[in-house]
Protein backbone atom coordinates (compact mmCIF):
# COMPACT_ATOMS: atom_id res chain seq x y z
CA UNK A 1 0.00 0.00 0.00
CA UNK A 2 1.79 3.30 -1.08
CA UNK A 3 -0.79 5.59 1.04
CA UNK A 4 -0.52 6.13 4.52
CA UNK A 5 -1.58 8.56 7.01
CA UNK A 6 -1.81 8.81 10.71
CA UNK A 7 -3.10 9.22 14.04
CA UNK A 8 -6.64 8.20 13.91
CA UNK A 9 -8.75 6.75 16.49
CA UNK A 10 -8.49 3.22 17.39
CA UNK A 11 -5.33 2.81 15.06
CA UNK A 12 -2.20 2.48 16.64
CA UNK A 13 0.32 4.88 15.93
CA UNK A 14 3.87 3.61 15.60
CA UNK A 15 6.97 4.77 16.74
CA UNK A 16 8.45 5.32 13.54
CA UNK A 17 5.18 6.86 12.06
CA UNK A 18 5.05 9.57 15.35
CA UNK A 19 8.98 10.23 15.20
CA UNK A 20 8.32 11.06 11.84
CA UNK A 21 5.56 13.66 12.78
CA UNK A 22 7.55 14.72 15.62
CA UNK A 23 10.80 15.67 13.29
CA UNK A 24 8.40 19.00 12.11
CA UNK A 25 8.55 20.20 15.49
CA UNK A 26 12.38 20.68 14.90
CA UNK A 27 15.50 19.40 16.82
CA UNK A 28 17.91 20.32 19.68
CA UNK A 29 18.06 21.61 23.28
CA UNK A 30 14.69 23.39 24.54
CA UNK A 31 15.46 26.42 25.15
CA UNK A 32 14.40 27.61 28.54
CA UNK A 33 13.84 24.21 29.85
CA UNK A 34 15.32 23.34 33.36
CA UNK A 35 19.33 24.54 32.64
CA UNK A 36 19.56 23.78 28.89
CA UNK A 37 21.58 20.98 28.94
CA UNK A 38 24.50 22.84 29.94
CA UNK A 39 27.77 20.74 29.92
CA UNK A 40 30.73 22.07 31.90
CA UNK A 41 33.96 21.00 33.81
CA UNK A 42 35.20 22.09 37.17
CA UNK A 43 38.54 20.28 38.09
CA UNK A 44 37.05 17.72 39.84
CA UNK A 45 39.25 15.34 37.57
CA UNK A 46 38.70 12.93 34.84
CA UNK A 47 34.79 14.29 34.01
CA UNK A 48 32.62 16.15 32.99
CA UNK A 49 28.62 17.83 33.84
CA UNK A 50 25.88 18.18 32.16
CA UNK A 51 23.07 19.96 33.47
CA UNK A 52 18.94 19.48 33.49
CA UNK A 53 17.22 20.01 30.53
CA UNK A 54 15.02 18.72 27.80
CA UNK A 55 15.53 18.15 24.00
CA UNK A 56 14.44 16.83 20.77
CA UNK A 57 16.33 14.04 18.93
CA UNK A 58 15.21 12.76 15.48
CA UNK A 59 11.39 13.52 16.89
CA UNK A 60 12.19 11.81 20.28
CA UNK A 61 11.82 13.78 23.06
CA UNK A 62 14.14 13.68 26.09
CA UNK A 63 14.17 14.72 29.60
CA UNK A 64 16.83 14.89 32.43
CA UNK A 65 15.85 16.32 35.69
CA UNK A 66 19.02 15.85 37.27
CA UNK A 67 22.77 16.74 36.39
CA UNK A 68 24.55 14.10 35.33
CA UNK A 69 28.62 13.48 35.72
CA UNK A 70 29.89 11.99 32.33
CA UNK A 71 33.35 9.84 32.69
CA UNK A 72 36.30 11.42 30.44
CA UNK A 73 38.73 8.43 29.29
CA UNK A 74 42.26 8.54 30.26
CA UNK A 75 44.42 10.99 28.33
CA UNK A 76 47.10 10.12 25.69
CA UNK A 77 50.55 10.47 27.40
CA UNK A 78 51.79 12.16 24.11
CA UNK A 79 49.03 13.97 22.11
CA UNK A 80 45.70 16.01 22.83
CA UNK A 81 42.26 14.52 21.56
CA UNK A 82 38.77 16.02 21.38
CA UNK A 83 36.02 14.11 22.77
CA UNK A 84 32.23 15.03 21.90
CA UNK A 85 29.51 14.99 24.40
CA UNK A 86 26.16 13.89 23.06
CA UNK A 87 22.56 13.00 23.25
CA UNK A 88 22.32 9.57 22.07
CA UNK A 89 18.98 8.24 20.25
CA UNK A 90 19.20 4.00 20.11
CA UNK A 91 16.05 3.18 18.76
CA UNK A 92 16.55 -0.54 19.39
CA UNK A 93 17.27 0.17 23.22
CA UNK A 94 14.10 2.58 23.43
CA UNK A 95 16.65 5.57 24.78
CA UNK A 96 18.49 8.92 24.71
CA UNK A 97 21.04 8.88 27.03
CA UNK A 98 24.33 11.63 27.59
CA UNK A 99 27.35 10.20 26.25
CA UNK A 100 30.87 10.85 25.91
CA UNK A 101 32.57 10.16 22.30
CA UNK A 102 36.25 10.12 22.56
CA UNK A 103 38.24 11.31 19.75
CA UNK A 104 41.38 10.38 18.40
CA UNK A 105 44.40 11.88 19.80
CA UNK A 106 47.05 13.86 17.53
CA UNK A 107 49.39 16.83 17.02
CA UNK A 108 46.36 19.22 15.61
CA UNK A 109 43.48 16.89 17.19
CA UNK A 110 39.51 17.31 15.36
CA UNK A 111 36.51 16.02 17.04
CA UNK A 112 34.83 12.57 15.92
CA UNK A 113 32.19 12.98 13.42
CA UNK A 114 28.94 12.37 14.71
CA UNK A 115 26.41 9.22 14.13
CA UNK A 116 23.52 9.82 12.54
CA UNK A 117 21.55 7.20 10.79
CA UNK A 118 17.96 7.67 9.55
CA UNK A 119 16.99 4.43 11.16
CA UNK A 120 19.64 3.45 13.99
CA UNK A 121 21.79 5.47 16.44
CA UNK A 122 21.37 9.15 15.87
CA UNK A 123 23.58 12.02 17.96
CA UNK A 124 23.50 15.81 18.52
CA UNK A 125 26.00 17.41 19.77
CA UNK A 126 25.68 19.19 23.31
CA UNK A 127 29.67 20.31 23.86
CA UNK A 128 33.51 19.71 22.70
CA UNK A 129 36.00 18.71 25.32
CA UNK A 130 39.96 19.53 24.85
CA UNK A 131 41.82 16.68 26.60
CA UNK A 132 45.39 16.95 26.65
CA UNK A 133 48.43 15.55 27.07
CA UNK A 134 48.88 13.44 30.19
CA UNK A 135 46.54 15.86 32.13
CA UNK A 136 44.77 14.12 35.43
CA UNK A 137 41.51 16.60 35.28
CA UNK A 138 39.47 18.53 33.09
CA UNK A 139 39.12 22.43 33.57
CA UNK A 140 36.30 24.60 32.87
CA UNK A 141 38.06 25.94 30.10
CA UNK A 142 38.37 22.81 28.21
CA UNK A 143 34.91 22.70 27.20
CA UNK A 144 33.22 23.97 24.62
CA UNK A 145 29.71 24.81 24.16
CA UNK A 146 28.35 23.01 20.72
CA UNK A 147 24.42 23.23 21.56
CA UNK A 148 21.57 24.12 19.01
CA UNK A 149 18.40 25.00 20.34
CA UNK A 150 15.01 24.01 19.04
CA UNK A 151 13.23 26.94 17.29
CA UNK A 152 10.79 28.91 19.67
CA UNK A 153 7.28 30.20 18.80
CA UNK A 154 9.35 33.68 19.37
CA UNK A 155 11.82 32.70 16.77
CA UNK A 156 8.91 31.28 14.51
CA UNK A 157 6.88 34.63 15.12
CA UNK A 158 10.61 36.60 13.98
CA UNK A 159 10.55 34.47 11.11
CA UNK A 160 7.06 34.90 9.48
CA UNK A 161 7.97 38.88 10.01
CA UNK A 162 11.31 38.78 8.12
CA UNK A 163 9.91 36.84 5.27
CA UNK A 164 6.67 39.09 5.43
CA UNK A 165 9.04 41.99 4.93
CA UNK A 166 10.86 40.53 2.01
CA UNK A 167 7.97 39.34 0.10
CA UNK A 168 6.49 43.26 0.71
CA UNK A 169 10.19 44.30 -0.67
CA UNK A 170 9.85 42.28 -3.74
CA UNK A 171 6.70 43.54 -4.38
CA UNK A 172 7.60 46.50 -4.65
CA UNK A 173 10.49 46.35 -6.80
CA UNK A 174 7.84 44.66 -9.01
CA UNK A 175 5.33 47.01 -8.67
CA UNK A 176 8.03 49.59 -9.61
CA UNK A 177 10.13 48.15 -12.34
CA UNK A 178 12.30 51.83 -12.68
CA UNK A 179 13.73 52.42 -9.30
CA UNK A 180 16.90 51.70 -10.78
CA UNK A 181 16.55 54.46 -13.63
CA UNK A 182 18.45 57.83 -12.80
CA UNK A 183 18.97 60.87 -14.82
CA UNK A 184 22.31 62.36 -15.06
CA UNK A 185 22.77 66.22 -16.72
CA UNK A 186 26.63 66.37 -16.17
CA UNK A 187 29.18 66.09 -19.06
CA UNK A 188 31.32 63.60 -17.11
CA UNK A 189 30.21 60.47 -14.54
CA UNK A 190 32.92 57.47 -13.98
CA UNK A 191 30.80 54.53 -13.02
CA UNK A 192 31.08 52.61 -9.51
CA UNK A 193 29.90 49.73 -8.73
CA UNK A 194 26.77 51.23 -7.49
CA UNK A 195 25.52 51.49 -11.02
CA UNK A 196 25.18 47.75 -11.48
CA UNK A 197 21.49 47.12 -13.11
CA UNK A 198 20.79 51.50 -13.55
CA UNK A 199 19.34 52.47 -16.74
CA UNK A 200 21.19 56.09 -16.92
CA UNK A 201 19.57 58.65 -18.73
CA UNK A 202 22.68 61.49 -19.73
CA UNK A 203 20.82 64.87 -21.27
CA UNK A 204 23.34 67.44 -21.29
CA UNK A 205 23.14 69.65 -24.51
CA UNK A 206 27.26 69.18 -24.12
CA UNK A 207 29.18 66.42 -25.19
CA UNK A 208 29.41 63.65 -22.07
CA UNK A 209 32.07 61.46 -21.56
CA UNK A 210 31.05 57.96 -19.37
CA UNK A 211 34.40 56.53 -17.84
CA UNK A 212 35.00 52.70 -17.14
CA UNK A 213 38.31 52.08 -14.86
CA UNK A 214 39.42 49.15 -13.13
CA UNK A 215 38.13 50.69 -10.08
CA UNK A 216 34.43 50.45 -11.84
CA UNK A 217 34.58 46.58 -9.97
CA UNK A 218 31.57 45.40 -12.27
CA UNK A 219 30.22 41.55 -10.76
CA UNK A 220 30.70 39.57 -14.11
CA UNK A 221 27.13 39.24 -15.72
CA UNK A 222 25.94 42.61 -14.46
CA UNK A 223 24.96 45.48 -17.01
CA UNK A 224 24.30 49.10 -16.98
CA UNK A 225 21.95 50.30 -20.27
CA UNK A 226 23.32 53.88 -21.15
CA UNK A 227 21.17 56.73 -22.97
CA UNK A 228 21.93 59.44 -25.43
CA UNK A 229 19.16 61.66 -24.41
CA UNK A 230 21.08 65.15 -24.56
CA UNK A 231 21.85 66.79 -27.92
CA UNK A 232 25.53 66.70 -27.10
CA UNK A 233 27.66 63.95 -28.44
CA UNK A 234 27.52 60.88 -25.42
CA UNK A 235 31.37 58.68 -25.04
CA UNK A 236 31.86 55.88 -23.22
CA UNK A 237 35.68 55.75 -22.49
CA UNK A 238 37.80 52.78 -20.87
CA UNK A 239 40.52 53.75 -18.58
CA UNK A 240 42.95 50.87 -16.90
CA UNK A 241 39.95 48.88 -18.42
CA UNK A 242 39.10 46.91 -21.44
CA UNK A 243 35.94 47.53 -23.55
CA UNK A 244 35.03 46.19 -26.58
CA UNK A 245 32.40 47.38 -29.03
CA UNK A 246 30.30 45.01 -30.43
CA UNK A 247 30.08 44.59 -34.30
CA UNK A 248 32.85 46.97 -34.52
CA UNK A 249 35.70 44.70 -34.20
CA UNK A 250 37.75 46.69 -31.49
CA UNK A 251 38.93 47.41 -28.25
CA UNK A 252 39.91 50.82 -28.93
CA UNK A 253 38.02 51.10 -25.82
CA UNK A 254 36.51 54.81 -27.19
CA UNK A 255 32.73 55.06 -28.75
CA UNK A 256 30.18 57.21 -29.54
CA UNK A 257 26.72 55.83 -28.94
CA UNK A 258 24.74 57.27 -31.54
CA UNK A 259 23.16 60.05 -32.15
CA UNK A 260 20.49 61.86 -29.93
CA UNK A 261 18.27 59.21 -28.16
CA UNK A 262 20.55 56.24 -28.91
CA UNK A 263 21.25 53.59 -26.48
CA UNK A 264 23.91 51.12 -25.19
CA UNK A 265 24.29 48.71 -23.25
CA UNK A 266 27.54 47.79 -20.97
CA UNK A 267 28.08 44.44 -19.79
CA UNK A 268 30.98 43.28 -17.85
CA UNK A 269 32.17 40.09 -18.96
CA UNK A 270 35.41 39.47 -16.55
CA UNK A 271 37.37 41.14 -14.17
CA UNK A 272 37.64 44.91 -15.58
CA UNK A 273 36.60 43.97 -19.32
CA UNK A 274 33.32 45.18 -20.91
CA UNK A 275 31.53 44.53 -23.98
CA UNK A 276 29.08 47.44 -25.25
CA UNK A 277 26.20 46.73 -27.25
CA UNK A 278 23.98 48.62 -29.31
CA UNK A 279 23.83 52.42 -31.36
CA UNK A 280 27.98 52.56 -31.40
CA UNK A 281 30.49 53.87 -33.11
CA UNK A 282 34.17 53.58 -32.82
CA UNK A 283 36.12 57.13 -32.12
Amino acid sequence: MAQTSWPFENIDTSETQFSQWARNIGEGVKTSALNELEVFADSSGMQVKAKSGQAMVRGHYYNNSAQESLVITAADPTNDRIDNVVLELDPSANTITLKVVAGTPAGSPTAPSLTQTDSGIYQIKLAEVLVGAAVTTIAADKVTDSRSFMATAADLAADVATNTSDIATIEASLANPLATFVTDATTARTLTSSDMGKTIRFTSGSATVVTVDGSTDFTVGARVDIIADGAGELTVAASTATVAGAETSTTSGSFTIGAQYSAATLLCVATDEYRLIGNIGVV
